[in-house]
């Protein structure tokens, strides 16, 4: 997840280990006022353009220490 992400990253020393993963655990989400397709488009070309141009990828490697978007 990424707060188990976060805290490694702050504390890559703690005795601490993941004891079980479920694969589609790691989803993500924004919540927009229902009714309002244009932000939702908005969002996520957003989202596709960060994506395509490397900024996600940089953004996940600063604050989680590796790739999320996978």
């Amino acid at each position: 997840s990424l707060s188990f992400l976060d805290f490694k990253k702050h504390k890559p020393d703690a005795n601490v280990k993941i004891a079980a993963q479920e694969e589609n655990a790691d989803y993500s989400g924004v919540i927009v006022r229902k009714g309002d397709p244009e932000l939702v488009a908005a969002i996520n070309k957003a989202l596709a353009d960060i994506k395509a141009d490397g900024t996600y990828k940089k953004i996940s490697d600063t604050y989680f220490g590796q790739d999320v978007s996978k």
